[in-house]
Protein backbone atom coordinates (compact mmCIF):
# COMPACT_ATOMS: atom_id res chain seq x y z
CA UNK A 1 0.00 0.00 0.00
CA UNK A 2 1.31 3.44 -0.92
CA UNK A 3 0.07 6.67 0.64
CA UNK A 4 0.76 10.07 -0.92
CA UNK A 5 0.63 13.07 1.43
CA UNK A 6 -0.46 16.09 -0.55
CA UNK A 7 0.10 19.27 1.46
CA UNK A 8 -2.63 21.31 -0.19
CA UNK A 9 -6.22 22.20 0.61
CA UNK A 10 -7.29 18.74 -0.51
CA UNK A 11 -5.72 17.30 2.63
CA UNK A 12 -4.64 13.69 2.22
CA UNK A 13 -4.73 12.06 -1.18
CA UNK A 14 -4.94 8.29 -0.93
CA UNK A 15 -3.47 5.91 -3.53
CA UNK A 16 -3.30 2.15 -3.10
CA UNK A 17 -3.14 -1.15 -4.93
CA UNK A 18 -6.13 -3.27 -4.03
CA UNK A 19 -6.51 -1.47 -0.68
CA UNK A 20 -4.35 -3.41 1.70
CA UNK A 21 -3.14 -6.16 -0.65
CA UNK A 22 0.52 -6.54 -1.62
CA UNK A 23 1.85 -5.58 -5.04
CA UNK A 24 0.49 -7.83 -7.83
CA UNK A 25 2.70 -10.25 -9.70
CA UNK A 26 3.52 -9.24 -13.27
CA UNK A 27 2.30 -11.13 -16.31
CA UNK A 28 4.44 -12.15 -19.28
CA UNK A 29 2.96 -9.15 -21.05
CA UNK A 30 4.41 -5.75 -21.92
CA UNK A 31 2.81 -2.57 -23.22
CA UNK A 32 5.08 -0.52 -25.48
CA UNK A 33 4.04 3.01 -26.39
CA UNK A 34 5.17 6.33 -27.78
CA UNK A 35 3.32 9.63 -27.84
CA UNK A 36 0.38 8.44 -29.91
CA UNK A 37 0.44 4.65 -30.34
CA UNK A 38 1.03 1.39 -28.52
CA UNK A 39 1.43 -2.33 -28.97
CA UNK A 40 1.52 -5.37 -26.70
CA UNK A 41 4.33 -7.91 -26.45
CA UNK A 42 3.43 -11.35 -25.09
CA UNK A 43 6.17 -13.82 -24.19
CA UNK A 44 4.83 -17.27 -25.00
CA UNK A 45 5.68 -20.94 -25.05
CA UNK A 46 5.03 -22.93 -28.20
CA UNK A 47 3.40 -25.93 -26.54
CA UNK A 48 1.29 -26.37 -23.42
CA UNK A 49 -0.64 -28.92 -21.41
CA UNK A 50 -4.44 -28.98 -21.37
CA UNK A 51 -4.31 -27.95 -17.70
CA UNK A 52 -2.55 -24.70 -18.68
CA UNK A 53 -5.79 -23.43 -20.19
CA UNK A 54 -7.51 -21.08 -19.81
CA UNK A 55 -4.65 -18.61 -20.14
CA UNK A 56 -4.32 -15.68 -17.80
CA UNK A 57 -7.23 -13.30 -18.04
CA UNK A 58 -4.96 -10.31 -18.70
CA UNK A 59 -3.84 -11.89 -22.00
CA UNK A 60 -7.42 -12.18 -23.22
CA UNK A 61 -8.14 -8.62 -22.10
CA UNK A 62 -5.13 -7.31 -24.02
CA UNK A 63 -6.17 -9.30 -27.10
CA UNK A 64 -9.61 -7.71 -26.93
CA UNK A 65 -7.94 -4.29 -27.26
CA UNK A 66 -6.06 -4.95 -30.50
CA UNK A 67 -6.72 -4.74 -34.23
CA UNK A 68 -4.21 -7.35 -35.39
CA UNK A 69 -1.84 -10.15 -34.40
CA UNK A 70 1.84 -10.70 -35.22
CA UNK A 71 3.67 -13.97 -34.51
CA UNK A 72 7.14 -15.25 -35.27
CA UNK A 73 6.62 -17.14 -38.55
CA UNK A 74 3.98 -18.67 -40.79
CA UNK A 75 4.36 -22.43 -40.29
CA UNK A 76 1.20 -23.36 -42.17
CA UNK A 77 3.08 -24.08 -45.44
CA UNK A 78 3.45 -27.74 -44.61
CA UNK A 79 4.64 -28.99 -48.00
CA UNK A 80 7.39 -26.39 -48.31
CA UNK A 81 8.50 -27.01 -44.74
CA UNK A 82 8.51 -30.78 -45.19
CA UNK A 83 10.64 -30.44 -48.32
CA UNK A 84 13.02 -28.12 -46.52
CA UNK A 85 13.43 -30.57 -43.64
CA UNK A 86 14.11 -33.43 -46.06
CA UNK A 87 16.72 -31.37 -47.88
CA UNK A 88 18.54 -30.48 -44.66
CA UNK A 89 18.18 -33.71 -42.68
CA UNK A 90 21.21 -35.43 -44.26
CA UNK A 91 24.91 -34.75 -44.58
CA UNK A 92 25.92 -33.72 -48.09
CA UNK A 93 29.18 -35.52 -47.32
CA UNK A 94 30.31 -37.39 -44.24
CA UNK A 95 28.33 -39.19 -41.55
CA UNK A 96 27.18 -38.74 -37.97
CA UNK A 97 30.40 -40.34 -36.75
CA UNK A 98 32.24 -37.09 -37.41
CA UNK A 99 30.09 -35.29 -34.82
CA UNK A 100 28.80 -37.90 -32.35
CA UNK A 101 30.81 -40.31 -30.22
CA UNK A 102 30.68 -44.03 -30.93
CA UNK A 103 28.85 -44.73 -27.67
CA UNK A 104 26.12 -42.20 -28.56
CA UNK A 105 25.73 -43.69 -32.05
CA UNK A 106 25.45 -47.19 -30.55
CA UNK A 107 22.66 -46.01 -28.24
CA UNK A 108 20.95 -44.32 -31.17
CA UNK A 109 21.03 -47.51 -33.26
CA UNK A 110 19.42 -49.41 -30.38
CA UNK A 111 16.73 -46.74 -29.98
CA UNK A 112 15.93 -46.73 -33.70
CA UNK A 113 15.65 -50.52 -33.76
CA UNK A 114 13.39 -50.65 -30.70
CA UNK A 115 11.25 -47.76 -31.92
CA UNK A 116 10.73 -49.17 -35.37
CA UNK A 117 12.53 -46.41 -37.25
CA UNK A 118 15.18 -46.85 -39.93
CA UNK A 119 18.56 -45.50 -38.82
CA UNK A 120 20.82 -43.65 -41.26
CA UNK A 121 24.38 -42.66 -40.47
CA UNK A 122 23.85 -39.63 -42.70
CA UNK A 123 21.25 -38.03 -40.45
CA UNK A 124 22.32 -34.58 -39.31
CA UNK A 125 22.74 -33.98 -35.53
CA UNK A 126 19.92 -31.41 -35.38
CA UNK A 127 17.53 -33.85 -37.08
CA UNK A 128 18.35 -36.68 -34.67
CA UNK A 129 17.83 -34.41 -31.67
CA UNK A 130 14.54 -33.12 -33.08
CA UNK A 131 13.27 -36.61 -33.92
CA UNK A 132 13.97 -37.97 -30.44
CA UNK A 133 12.44 -34.92 -28.83
CA UNK A 134 9.30 -35.35 -30.93
CA UNK A 135 8.92 -39.09 -30.29
CA UNK A 136 10.08 -39.48 -26.70
CA UNK A 137 9.03 -36.19 -25.12
CA UNK A 138 6.34 -34.42 -27.09
CA UNK A 139 4.31 -37.46 -28.13
CA UNK A 140 4.73 -39.31 -24.81
CA UNK A 141 4.38 -36.35 -22.46
CA UNK A 142 1.36 -34.28 -21.49
CA UNK A 143 2.11 -31.51 -24.02
CA UNK A 144 -0.95 -32.00 -26.18
CA UNK A 145 -2.45 -28.50 -26.10
CA UNK A 146 -1.80 -25.73 -28.58
CA UNK A 147 0.88 -23.24 -27.66
CA UNK A 148 0.08 -19.62 -26.92
CA UNK A 149 0.86 -18.40 -30.44
CA UNK A 150 -1.38 -21.01 -32.07
CA UNK A 151 -4.18 -20.25 -29.62
CA UNK A 152 -4.17 -16.55 -30.49
CA UNK A 153 -3.75 -17.33 -34.19
CA UNK A 154 -6.95 -19.37 -34.09
CA UNK A 155 -8.75 -16.60 -32.22
CA UNK A 156 -7.51 -13.97 -34.68
CA UNK A 157 -8.80 -16.04 -37.58
CA UNK A 158 -12.16 -16.43 -35.84
CA UNK A 159 -12.37 -12.66 -35.35
CA UNK A 160 -11.19 -11.88 -38.86
CA UNK A 161 -8.17 -9.96 -37.61
CA UNK A 162 -5.12 -9.50 -39.82
CA UNK A 163 -2.22 -11.82 -38.98
CA UNK A 164 1.36 -10.84 -39.81
CA UNK A 165 4.74 -12.51 -39.34
CA UNK A 166 8.08 -11.21 -38.09
CA UNK A 167 10.18 -13.57 -40.19
CA UNK A 168 9.86 -16.24 -42.85
CA UNK A 169 9.35 -19.88 -41.92
CA UNK A 170 12.76 -20.61 -43.44
CA UNK A 171 14.51 -18.31 -40.96
CA UNK A 172 12.69 -20.05 -38.12
CA UNK A 173 13.84 -23.44 -39.42
CA UNK A 174 17.36 -22.18 -40.06
CA UNK A 175 17.44 -21.43 -36.35
CA UNK A 176 16.68 -25.10 -35.71
CA UNK A 177 19.07 -26.53 -38.29
CA UNK A 178 21.89 -24.35 -36.98
CA UNK A 179 21.92 -26.29 -33.70
CA UNK A 180 25.60 -27.04 -32.91
CA UNK A 181 26.44 -30.77 -33.01
CA UNK A 182 27.61 -30.80 -29.39
CA UNK A 183 24.28 -29.41 -28.22
CA UNK A 184 22.42 -31.91 -30.39
CA UNK A 185 24.41 -34.79 -28.89
CA UNK A 186 23.80 -33.49 -25.38
CA UNK A 187 20.07 -33.37 -26.12
CA UNK A 188 20.07 -36.87 -27.61
CA UNK A 189 21.88 -38.35 -24.61
CA UNK A 190 19.59 -36.64 -22.12
CA UNK A 191 16.56 -38.13 -23.84
CA UNK A 192 18.11 -41.60 -24.33
CA UNK A 193 19.35 -41.77 -20.74
CA UNK A 194 16.20 -40.43 -19.13
CA UNK A 195 13.25 -39.50 -21.27
CA UNK A 196 11.21 -38.86 -18.14
CA UNK A 197 13.72 -36.29 -16.97
CA UNK A 198 13.36 -34.43 -20.25
CA UNK A 199 9.60 -34.41 -19.74
CA UNK A 200 10.06 -33.19 -16.17
CA UNK A 201 12.37 -30.40 -17.35
CA UNK A 202 9.85 -29.24 -19.92
CA UNK A 203 7.05 -29.39 -17.35
CA UNK A 204 9.16 -27.25 -15.03
CA UNK A 205 9.88 -24.73 -17.76
CA UNK A 206 6.17 -24.37 -18.59
CA UNK A 207 5.43 -24.00 -14.87
CA UNK A 208 7.92 -21.14 -14.65
CA UNK A 209 6.34 -19.51 -17.67
CA UNK A 210 2.88 -19.89 -16.10
CA UNK A 211 4.22 -18.11 -13.00
CA UNK A 212 5.75 -15.38 -15.20
CA UNK A 213 9.18 -16.05 -13.71
CA UNK A 214 11.30 -14.01 -16.09
CA UNK A 215 14.52 -14.84 -14.23
CA UNK A 216 13.87 -18.56 -14.69
CA UNK A 217 13.13 -17.97 -18.36
CA UNK A 218 16.46 -16.22 -18.77
CA UNK A 219 18.28 -19.00 -16.92
CA UNK A 220 16.78 -21.68 -19.13
CA UNK A 221 17.39 -19.92 -22.42
CA UNK A 222 20.31 -21.90 -23.79
CA UNK A 223 23.18 -19.90 -25.18
CA UNK A 224 23.98 -22.43 -27.88
CA UNK A 225 22.54 -20.29 -30.64
CA UNK A 226 23.49 -17.08 -28.96
CA UNK A 227 26.84 -16.36 -30.43
CA UNK A 228 25.81 -12.79 -29.76
CA UNK A 229 23.94 -10.20 -31.79
CA UNK A 230 26.39 -10.69 -34.67
CA UNK A 231 24.76 -14.06 -35.38
CA UNK A 232 21.51 -13.41 -37.29
CA UNK A 233 20.18 -16.81 -36.18
CA UNK A 234 20.72 -16.18 -32.48
CA UNK A 235 17.86 -15.00 -30.32
CA UNK A 236 19.59 -11.62 -30.03
CA UNK A 237 20.17 -11.44 -33.78
CA UNK A 238 16.57 -12.30 -34.58
CA UNK A 239 15.30 -9.73 -32.09
CA UNK A 240 17.43 -7.07 -33.74
CA UNK A 241 16.09 -8.03 -37.14
CA UNK A 242 12.51 -7.76 -35.82
CA UNK A 243 12.94 -4.22 -34.54
CA UNK A 244 12.10 -2.50 -37.82
CA UNK A 245 8.80 -4.41 -38.02
CA UNK A 246 8.00 -3.57 -34.39
CA UNK A 247 8.68 0.12 -35.09
CA UNK A 248 6.27 -0.09 -38.03
CA UNK A 249 3.58 -1.49 -35.75
CA UNK A 250 4.12 1.41 -33.36
CA UNK A 251 3.67 3.78 -36.30
CA UNK A 252 0.49 2.03 -37.44
CA UNK A 253 -2.98 3.36 -36.67
CA UNK A 254 -3.88 -0.21 -35.75
CA UNK A 255 -2.86 -1.74 -32.44
CA UNK A 256 -1.11 -5.13 -32.60
CA UNK A 257 -0.48 -7.94 -30.16
CA UNK A 258 2.94 -9.45 -30.90
CA UNK A 259 3.31 -13.02 -29.62
CA UNK A 260 6.81 -14.53 -29.62
CA UNK A 261 8.68 -17.03 -27.48
CA UNK A 262 9.41 -15.94 -23.93
CA UNK A 263 13.13 -16.27 -24.63
CA UNK A 264 12.85 -13.21 -26.86
CA UNK A 265 11.81 -11.10 -23.86
CA UNK A 266 14.79 -11.58 -21.57
CA UNK A 267 18.19 -9.98 -21.18
CA UNK A 268 19.88 -6.96 -22.70
CA UNK A 269 18.88 -8.06 -26.20
CA UNK A 270 15.32 -8.93 -25.23
CA UNK A 271 12.66 -7.01 -27.12
CA UNK A 272 11.49 -4.99 -24.07
CA UNK A 273 15.02 -3.79 -23.33
CA UNK A 274 15.83 -3.04 -26.98
CA UNK A 275 12.66 -0.98 -27.33
CA UNK A 276 13.29 0.86 -24.08
CA UNK A 277 16.78 1.69 -25.34
CA UNK A 278 15.17 3.33 -28.37
CA UNK A 279 13.14 5.64 -26.16
CA UNK A 280 9.79 3.87 -26.13
CA UNK A 281 7.84 3.57 -22.91
CA UNK A 282 7.89 -0.09 -21.90
CA UNK A 283 5.67 -1.35 -19.07
CA UNK A 284 5.38 -4.89 -17.83
CA UNK A 285 1.73 -5.33 -16.96
CA UNK A 286 0.47 -6.92 -13.74
CA UNK A 287 -1.84 -9.88 -13.68
CA UNK A 288 -3.88 -9.06 -10.62
CA UNK A 289 -6.40 -6.22 -10.40
CA UNK A 290 -4.92 -2.88 -9.52
CA UNK A 291 -5.84 0.80 -9.54
CA UNK A 292 -3.45 3.69 -9.26
CA UNK A 293 -4.35 7.33 -8.71
CA UNK A 294 -1.93 10.11 -9.56
CA UNK A 295 -1.46 13.82 -10.20
CA UNK A 296 -4.23 15.32 -8.02
CA UNK A 297 -5.14 18.92 -8.88
CA UNK A 298 -7.82 21.25 -7.55
CA UNK A 299 -9.83 23.54 -9.80
CA UNK A 300 -10.85 26.12 -7.21
CA UNK A 301 -13.22 27.98 -9.50
CA UNK A 302 -15.11 24.85 -10.49
CA UNK A 303 -14.88 23.27 -7.03
CA UNK A 304 -13.49 20.10 -8.61
CA UNK A 305 -10.67 17.73 -7.76
CA UNK A 306 -9.14 16.16 -10.86
CA UNK A 307 -6.98 13.07 -10.70
CA UNK A 308 -5.69 10.47 -13.14
CA UNK A 309 -6.48 6.81 -12.67
CA UNK A 310 -5.09 3.78 -14.45
CA UNK A 311 -5.47 0.09 -13.78
CA UNK A 312 -5.61 -3.46 -15.04
CA UNK A 313 -7.49 -3.63 -18.32
CA UNK A 314 -10.96 -5.07 -18.22
CA UNK A 315 -11.33 -4.70 -14.46
CA UNK A 316 -14.24 -2.85 -12.92
CA UNK A 317 -13.18 -0.09 -10.55
CA UNK A 318 -15.10 1.86 -7.94
CA UNK A 319 -14.01 5.38 -7.14
CA UNK A 320 -14.77 5.95 -3.48
CA UNK A 321 -14.43 9.07 -1.36
CA UNK A 322 -14.39 9.71 2.35
CA UNK A 323 -14.10 12.68 4.68
CA UNK A 324 -12.81 10.62 7.60
CA UNK A 325 -10.14 8.00 7.06
CA UNK A 326 -10.54 6.72 10.62
CA UNK A 327 -14.10 5.60 9.89
CA UNK A 328 -14.15 2.54 7.58
CA UNK A 329 -17.89 2.99 7.05
CA UNK A 330 -17.53 6.53 5.72
CA UNK A 331 -16.48 5.53 2.19
CA UNK A 332 -19.05 6.39 -0.48
CA UNK A 333 -19.10 5.27 -4.10
CA UNK A 334 -18.65 8.19 -6.46
CA UNK A 335 -18.36 6.36 -9.78
CA UNK A 336 -17.89 2.89 -11.26
CA UNK A 337 -16.26 2.13 -14.61
CA UNK A 338 -14.24 -0.47 -16.51
CA UNK A 339 -10.57 0.14 -17.25
CA UNK A 340 -9.39 0.29 -20.82
CA UNK A 341 -5.71 0.52 -21.73
CA UNK A 342 -5.82 4.32 -21.54
CA UNK A 343 -5.27 6.54 -18.54
CA UNK A 344 -8.52 8.19 -17.42
CA UNK A 345 -9.06 11.53 -15.73
CA UNK A 346 -11.84 11.70 -13.16
CA UNK A 347 -13.41 14.81 -11.64
CA UNK A 348 -14.79 14.79 -8.10
CA UNK A 349 -16.74 17.63 -6.49
CA UNK A 350 -14.59 19.28 -3.85
CA UNK A 351 -15.09 22.33 -1.66
CA UNK A 352 -12.22 24.44 -0.39
CA UNK A 353 -13.99 24.55 2.96
CA UNK A 354 -13.49 20.79 3.40
CA UNK A 355 -10.71 19.94 5.83
CA UNK A 356 -9.69 16.83 3.90
CA UNK A 357 -10.70 14.49 1.13
CA UNK A 358 -9.76 10.86 0.79
CA UNK A 359 -9.98 9.13 -2.60
CA UNK A 360 -9.31 5.54 -3.55
CA UNK A 361 -9.69 3.30 -6.57
CA UNK A 362 -10.99 -0.07 -5.47
CA UNK A 363 -11.23 -3.09 -7.78
CA UNK A 364 -14.50 -5.03 -7.74
CA UNK A 365 -15.27 -8.30 -9.51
Amino acid sequence: MRIYNVLTVIGLFFCMRLFGVIEPEPAMLWRVSDADSQIYLLGSVHLLRPTDYPLREIYAVAFDQVDGLAIEADVSQENAISNYVQENAFYSSGTISQDFSLSTITKLRTWFRQSGYQFSSQYQPWFLATLLLEVEVLSEGPFTASGVDVSFLEQANDRGLPVEYLESWQVALDYLTSMPPEIAEETVLEILNSGNQAINDLNFLIDQWSQSDLAAMEYYIDEEYNGGPQNPLSIAGRNLSWLSAVRDYLGDDRKFLIVVGAGHMVGEYGLPQLLENEGYKVERLPEEPWAELSNPQVDAQANILRTNIQGAMGRVCKIETSADLSDPNSWEVFDTFTFTDEQTTIEIPYSRTDDAMFVRGKIVE
